[in-house]
């Protein structure tokens, strides 16, 4: 019993994480606040200050597992490009909602 017991909580670990597993989606992600985007998700770290831009569409690559908190963007100009915004900055259109993506620029975030 004393064997499983750690054996079960390390299947635990490794197995156990939906919270941090990426879902791919397409679409545009509309900015509708200047909020920061961060290349990891639960890291303040973000190299070169780069925040959304409200009003700009942004290149939508995935979404975190339910619930979902965070979108993956693709901002060009930063680097990396990747970045990770809450929810709550913006929406989501599909590609057929919108009119096609226009190229944006990143935003220092100060």
């Amino acid at each position: 019993m004393r064997i499983l017991t750690p054996m079960f909580l390390g299947a635990i670990v490794l197995l156990g994480g939906p919270a941090f597993a990426n879902v791919p989606v397409t679409g545009r992600f509309i900015a509708e606040a200047r909020c920061p985007s961060l290349p990891e998700i639960g890291t303040v770290d973000n190299p070169g200050a780069v925040a959304t831009e409200p009003g700009r569409e942004y290149r939508l690559v995935a979404r975190t597992a339910a619930p979902a908190t965070h979108y993956l963007i693709e901002i060009p100009g930063a680097e990396p490009p990747l970045r990770w915004v809450a929810i709550g900055c913006g929406r989501v259109e599909s590609e057929g909602q919108a009119a096609s993506l226009g190229q944006a620029k990143p935003t220092r975030f100060t």
